[in-house]
């Protein structure tokens, strides 16, 4: 733009971060829970002083209220100083991981850090399907915070779910349908998630081939009987809950 002087501009202190970070957050994000004020003091020290990241970051985060989102928020924003970190860091912390005494050590670190980004994932999903109304505070269940879906949002999502279906999202929803048996294996056939939960099945027999299935809920029937040939052709199945 050829501009005939040339300014600097530097990035801000760390006060001055964090007075323009907490007055585009709004003090009523910053103080609707007790967590928060710690939490976003970390995000405004990752934006480095940029004024331009910290207006736009927390712009976004001023509608976030609960701790969840923004854990899962600085885990972003941590994965996006990893080339430098690849680069210097990494490699020495890898001399640790590499000086594990047994490869079951070195597979439980991996499963931990992939359980703890899945849990955060899943509590910012559960927290932004809360903000759009779609799920209620269920209130507290044996010390854990529980939500719960309203009969008409319900209604909704299996009309979504078994009515507007895709060959690729395929449900199958009999929960509380009063069966005695398994479902007719047409019926379900090509299904990629079912649920035949709250039932009085008592039998599950034959070998059904079911090669699209990933997530199957069998829990609170009578099931007592499961022929050792059950999932053998059901290749894809993730989820399976079959808790009596």
């Amino acid at each position: 733009m050829e501009p005939r002087k040339k300014i600097k501009v530097e990035c801000l202190g760390p006060e001055k971060a964090w007075e323009l970070f907490q007055d585009k957050v709004g003090d009523e994000t910053i103080n609707s829970h007790p967590d928060i004020r710690k939490l976003a003091e970390e995000v405004a020290e990752r934006c480095g002083g940029l004024p331009l990241a910290l207006i736009t970051i927390s712009r976004g985060m001023a509608c976030k209220t609960t701790p969840g989102e923004w854990k899962y928020e600085i885990e972003k924003l941590k994965r996006s100083s990893l080339p430098k970190m690849e680069n210097e860091l990494f490699p020495l912390l890898k001399f640790s991981y590499d000086n594990l005494p047994k490869v079951t050590m070195k597979c439980c670190l991996l499963y931990c850090c992939l359980i703890c980004e899945v849990q955060m994932h899943g509590n910012y999903i559960i927290n932004s399907l809360l903000s759009a109304c779609l799920l209620e505070n269920g209130g507290e269940i044996g010390g854990e915070d529980c939500v719960k879906m309203h009969d008409v949002v319900r209604d909704m999502a299996l009309w979504i779910a078994c009515e507007l279906e895709t060959k690729e999202e395929k449900f199958f929803v009999k929960a509380g349908a009063q069966l005695f048996e398994e479902p007719d294996v047409k019926a379900w056939e090509g299904a990629k998630r079912m649920s035949v939960m709250k039932n009085q099945i008592e039998v599950l027999k034959g070998t059904p081939k079911y090669p699209n299935l990933r997530t199957l809920f069998l829990s609170e029937n009578k099931l007592q009987v499961v022929s050792n040939g059950f999932c053998r052709f059901i290749p894809h199945l993730m989820v399976l809950n079959q808790r009596i």
